[in-house]
């Protein structure tokens, strides 16, 4: 997957990039690297059973955004460390905070050429 973005899921709940859309995308700004942080640390630590609760979680933020390529690799990496299987997550977490970054960047174009 990559840094696809789903412009209409993302239109239906921007409401033309309101302001309290952005207070919100402010909001995700922020807890997204907090997330990933943990999600590095609990892989650290050997707590896959915390990394798979923090992807489910983080899953449900971004997808509301339209991040559907950060969405299936959480999803992904959920499976996997649900599976007791750590061979390979750090790597689907780069993927991740790579594909996050980019659609990131997508988004803020769009919006500040919108606003």
């Amino acid at each position: 997957m990559d840094a696809t973005i789903d412009w209409n899921q993302l239109e239906a709940i921007s409401d033309g990039f309101s302001p309290e859309f952005l207070e919100i995308f402010q909001e995700l700004k922020s807890e997204v690297p907090k997330l990933l942080a943990q999600m590095d640390a609990s892989l650290k630590s050997k707590d896959l059973a915390q990394v798979a609760r923090l992807a489910h979680r983080l899953k449900g933020a971004v997808i509301n955004f339209g991040f559907l390529g950060v969405a299936g690799l959480l999803e992904q990496l959920e499976a996997q460390a649900k599976s007791e299987n750590p061979e390979g997550i750090h790597d689907k977490l780069e993927q991740i905070e790579k594909s996050y970054s980019k659609g990131l960047t997508s988004l803020e174009e769009k919006i500040y050429a919108q606003t």
